[in-house]
């Protein structure tokens, strides 16, 4: 009887340690996963922000690009309308230089 209540014993605490061994087995196991995770999803979200850096880059220099030729169409623009009424204004000063000659050949004949 002795060696059966050992035997029961010894088999009672075996079960207890075979699950306290799984046990943390297993939480050690869990643990390794979440941090492998975690890691995983730190460097995506790494990986998403250097992205979206290059994104705001790429399109910042667009924008920039695009300013600096509404710019230079701008200046074409006003470059010619500035030719164009000081053609405006010769014409007018020549126009004006021939009715003073033409008045001042009447004045001349009075």
């Amino acid at each position: 009887m002795l060696l059966i209540t050992r035997l029961v014993i010894t088999a009672i605490v075996a079960l207890i340690s075979g699950g306290l061994i799984g046990w943390f087995i297993g939480k050690t196991y869990k643990i390794k996963t979440d941090e492998a995770q975690l890691g995983s999803a730190k460097e995506q979200a790494k990986a998403l922000l250097e992205k979206a850096i290059r994104d705001a880059e790429i399109q910042k220099k667009e924008a920039l690009l695009e300013a600096k030729e509404e710019v230079h169409r701008l200046r074409s623009d006003l470059e010619k309308e500035i030719k164009e009424r000081r053609n405006e204004l010769q014409r007018l000063e020549r126009r004006t230089i021939q009715k003073e000659e033409s008045l001042d050949k009447k004045i001349e004949g009075i």
